[in-house]
């Protein structure tokens, strides 16, 4: 269990890294927009989400061998090239996307979601490609 625990911390800080990494430092140079409050939290928690879920109930991870026990570490690089994506695909929808402007109505809201949706999605497929089939690591006596 203490195994599982350290894998999915590991998973939530390296996705955390990636995402930081690419947020705070060409989100401080690209131009935005106005978001929907929601939007951004639910395209970055759900690829997050669906791989600590796929990984508690398959152990892919937690299963792989590795140096001297540490096998299952070596998922904080997929994880952190996920958390990259979804914060580049955050920057891109901020700066590209449809315009939400402040006291919006169905009009601009509908498409806002919708764009957002499908960049959710494709977001979650390339956290939960990494996830899966990202190279093991090969196993190592020293």
């Amino acid at each position: 269990m203490a195994d599982r625990i350290l894998l999915t911390l590991a998973m939530l800080v390296s996705y955390g890294a990636g995402y930081a990494l690419i947020r705070w430092t060409l989100g401080l140079l690209a131009p935005g927009r106005a978001t929907p409050d929601g939007l951004p939290l639910i395209l970055a928690g759900v690829p997050l989400l669906l791989c600590v879920l796929f990984e508690w109930s398959t152990g892919l991870w937690d299963r792989t061998p590795g140096t001297l026990g540490l096998g299952s570490l070596t998922v904080a690089l997929p994880m952190a090239l996920a958390g990259a994506g979804a914060a580049a695909a955050f920057l891109l929808l901020r700066g590209f996307g449809p315009a939400v402007e402040a006291g919006f109505g169905r009009e601009q809201i509908g498409p806002a979601i919708t764009v957002w949706g499908v960049a959710t999605i494709g977001i979650a497929i390339l956290a939960l490609a990494l996830w899966r089939f990202w190279p093991a690591p090969t196993p190592r006596l020293f």
